[in-house]
C-alpha cells in the first residue's frame, strides 16, 4: 500500500514505518527502497532496540528510533 501512495503521490515527505509490517517485506527494506526511489521521502523505522542498533550500522544508515 505504501508503496502504491507514493507512486501517485509527490506530496509525501515522510513515512514512519515497524520493521514488523504486513505484507512480503519488512519495515527496513520499505525505509531502503523509499530512500533508493524517492529521495526527496525522509523514511523513519521504529522497533525494537537491537533490529534498530543494526541499521544504524549499515553502510548508507536510515534515521531509526527505538521503541519505549
Amino acid at each position: 500500500m505504501t508503496i502504491r501512495l507514493l507512486e501517485a503521490r509527490t506530496d509525501i515527505v515522510l513515512v514512519i514505518t515497524d520493521v514488523g509490517i504486513p505484507g512480503t517485506m519488512n519495515g527496513s527494506i520499505l525505509a531502503y527502497l523509499i530512500r533508493n526511489r524517492w529521495p526527496t521521502v525522509k523514511p523513519i523505522v521504529a522497533s525494537e532496540g537491537t533490529i534498530v542498533k543494526q541499521m544504524r550500522r549499515m553502510p548508507s544508515p536510515i534515521e531509526t528510533h527505538p521503541k519505549p
